[in-house]
Formats: C-alpha cells, sequence, structure tokens
C-alpha cells in the first residue's frame, strides 16, 4: 500500500506542534477520515475513544463520531502486522511522546464511508459485492472470497495511505485471492478427478463413490497466508481428505444418512 505523501507531512506537521495541556489537534485527511493529536497522561497508555476525556471536544469536530473506527499510530503490533512501518520508522524523535503516552495520535476513519468506497471498487471489477458481518463478501461468480474492512483501515491508517490507494489495493488482493483459489482449484480437480469435483460457496467438494454426502476443503483457510504457507496448508488439507475419502463409509457417515445413500442407490 503506498503512502500518501499528503496525509504523512500532515501528521507529521501536527506531531511537530507543541502540545500543550487542553490542546486538541484535528485535521481532516479527506471525507470521513480525520487525524487527531491530543495530550495524554504520560505512562497511562492509550484509552479507548469512547472513555476519552476529549470525546465531547472531538464530537464537535467530527461528524458521525459514533459510525468511526479510532485506529492508533503505535498499534501495528496489536494486529501482527510486521510488515509496515512502525511510527517510530517514519516520524523519527517525533514518535517518542507518542510511544511514552504523554500525547496520543490516532486517526478517526468513517466506517460506512470507507466501506461504500470499497463496494464501489470491488464492483467496478464486475464482482458481485455483499455485506457479510462487518466485512464484505465477494464473489467473481465462481470462487467467493471475504474482505476484513477493519483490517484494511487499519492497513490504511498505519501505512498513511488514502482511501483510493486503500481500496485500490483491497481490490487488488482480492483478485489475487481468486487467481490462488482458482490454481489451488485445478489441483484439487486433478488429484479426486474420480469423485464429481466441484465448489460449493467456499468450499472444494468430492463425492466419494460409497456416498451421496459431499465432502471438502473450505479454502477459506488460506486467507491471510503468504504464498508458502498456502501451499503448505493446502497440500496438508489434501493429504487429510484423501486419507478420510479412503476409509470405510461406516467409519465416518452417520447410520441415517447411510441408509438414505443405500436406499437412493438402489433405487437407481
Amino acid at each position: 500500500m503506498l503512502v500518501a505523501s499528503r496525509i504523512q507531512d500532515t501528521w507529521l506537521e501536527m506531531l511537530r506542534q507543541a502540545s500543550q495541556l487542553g490542546e486538541v489537534q484535528v485535521r481532516k485527511l479527506e471525507e470521513g477520515y480525520y487525524a487527531v493529536v491530543l495530550p495524554g497522561v504520560p505512562g497511562a497508555g492509550q484509552n479507548p475513544l469512547t472513555t476519552s476525556p476529549d470525546y465531547q471536544a472531538l464530537q464537535s469536530s467530527i461528524p458521525h463520531l459514533d459510525r468511526t473506527r479510532a485506529v492508533y499510530l503505535t498499534s501495528s503490533s496489536d494486529y501482527h502486522l510486521s510488515d509496515i512501518e512502525s511510527l517510530r520508522d517514519w516520524a523519527g524523535e517525533l514518535a517518542t511522546d507518542i510511544e511514552t503516552g504523554t500525547r496520543h495520535a490516532f486517526a478517526v476513519v468513517n466506517a460506512e464511508t470507507f466501506r461504500r468506497r470499497v463496494e464501489t471498487e470491488l464492483s467496478s471489477a464486475g464482482w458481485a459485492v455483499e455485506v457479510h458481518g462487518q466485512g464484505l463478501k465477494v464473489s467473481d461468480g465462481r470462487f467467493v472470497e471475504q474482505v476484513n474492512l477493519l483490517l484494511a483501515v487499519v492497513r490504511m491508517v498505519l501505512s498513511r495511505s488514502n482511501m483510493a490507494g486503500t481500496t485500490r489495493w483491497v481490490a487488488q488482493e482480492v483478485r489475487g485471492q481468486f487467481a490462488r483459489d482458482a490454481q489451488f482449484f485445478l489441483d484439487f480437480q486433478s488429484r479426486f478427478e474420480k469423485l464429481a469435483p466441484g465448489i460449493i460457496d467456499h468450499y472444494f467438494v468430492a463425492y466419494s463413490e460409497a456416498s451421496c454426502v459431499a465432502t471438502g476443503r473450505d479454502y477459506w483457510e488460506l486467507a491471510g497466508k503468504n504464498a508458502a504457507e498456502s501451499e503448505q496448508v493446502f497440500a496438508q488439507a489434501m493429504i487429510e481428505l484423501e486419507t478420510f475419502l479412503q476409509a470405510p463409509p461406516e467409519d465416518w457417515l452417520p447410520a441415517f444418512l447411510a441408509r438414505s445413500c443405500q436406499s437412493s442407490s438402489h433405487e437407481n
């Protein structure tokens, strides 16, 4: 995700300004996206935005505050994002007051505005998009993938990126996931070509000759993993599935289903 120079410059300018007791700095980075620096209590850590004594002050500066998410500039370790620069990496000594809690620095992002931007970007790629919990489900007509909107917001803030750059990044990630799904399904097909391999929602499925019940693996298990990890997880899953399908049906198929399948087979 690319750094937006204007956003990074705004953060650096705000961090350079001497913060006096009671002073709250709020800058609008773009629609639905704000940078905030406010006094803190040294050694007290970070308080959730809604319990901050400055919450009321922010309400007058940021519209629809109840629809927003706050992301602290020092929170990369909380989300295990080792691939993103830390505050110290790009802000240098300006990070000291933030790290010690003398000041708090965080972005406030309107979740609805961000979601609409991402939906528009994904829909323009020709994919079907629907809200799924606090994220999105995206389908290319064959495979289905998830978008973790909170994690995308966190990456945007910590990367000092903007919404346009972030939505393009999300679309690129989804496109890569679809390509990965297609490649793994080719492998799945070749392994289980005699078992009517197919796709149901986010599962690769196969039908055992001894059963009328589909068995398979959830390819969402590969989400968030790099190429090497995906290969390892998929390979192990295929070994487990092959072992499972080679076992006698009575070892794993519930009796009532076994009787149903046998009955159906006799009728045919």
